[in-house]
């Protein structure tokens, strides 16, 4: 991570003109860095925006950063708005900046479309795209590692590529998510240890009130603290 900053800081102050391609598992500290990234850029008075597609995610930060400095939260954008509000977020064609900024970070860029990412990387002289390709992407979503580099290399741009490893802040580490991600979505493999299995409290529900349920059940006061829950999407049968 740490060499990640210096190096997008060096391309930010010798005006050079780069595009970092940045994936990471669960946990490897994506959003982390991408904040990182936008204060150190902007502690240089560099152009610098922070862009993102989830609604509850943006307001959040937003919320952060004006409470540290009143005015700080308007690094921070959608870079997807859609076209009944204006196709005008920072990777759409009605975006309002006409001269490439100093440095843009796309955080969670694998929900972008193609056009998407091409708009995107015509916005800055150093641009960032941080990406889990291996996310269950929706039919619209579009931020594969092969589409980032197919489209840059149309553009001719300069590509770095980084990898960030992922740590799993839970009881059975890695064998536990991908045990998990395979109930999600089903694959052949299916080799787990599952030492970890008596930590947990794994349930299916057909009703969000079983659920709800169950989870006051487990304590005498009334405050119930949810670690995770999945729901399956429409058409199909469970609830996780």
């Amino acid at each position: 991570q740490l060499e990640i900053i210096e190096e997008v800081k060096t391309a930010v102050k010798n005006n050079e003109k780069i595009t970092f391609l940045i994936q990471g598992s669960p946990g490897s500290g994506k959003t982390l860095l991408a904040i990182h990234l936008l204060i150190n850029s902007l502690a240089l008075n560099k152009t610098t925006l922070l862009g993102y597609r989830n609604n509850r995610l943006i307001n959040s930060l937003r919320n952060i950063f004006d409470n540290i400095d009143s005015g700080l939260s308007s690094a921070i954008k959608f870079y997807s708005v859609g076209p009944r509000r204006g196709s005008n977020g920072i990777a759409e064609k009605n975006f309002s900046s006409t001269t490439p900024l100093d440095l843009i970070i796309y955080d969670e860029a694998q929900r972008m479309t193609k056009e998407n990412i091409e708009f995107a990387m015509q916005r800055a002289n150093v641009q960032v795209f941080f990406f889990d390709e291996k996310q269950i992407l929706n039919v619209d979503e579009e931020g594969t590692f092969n589409n980032f580099r197919s489209i840059a290399n149309k553009l001719s741009l300069n590509i770095k590529e980084k990898y960030l490893n992922g740590y799993y802040r839970i009881a059975g580490g890695k064998s536990y998510h991908d045990w998990l991600e395979n109930k999600i979505s089903p694959s052949k493999n299916n080799n787990y240890n599952l030492s970890w299995r008596k930590l947990y409290d794994f349930q299916i529900f057909n009703s969000f009130d079983d659920f709800l349920s169950a989870l006051k059940s487990k304590t005498t006061d009334n405050r119930v603290a949810l670690l995770a829950s999945f729901t399956e999407s429409p058409g199909n049968s469970k609830n996780i």
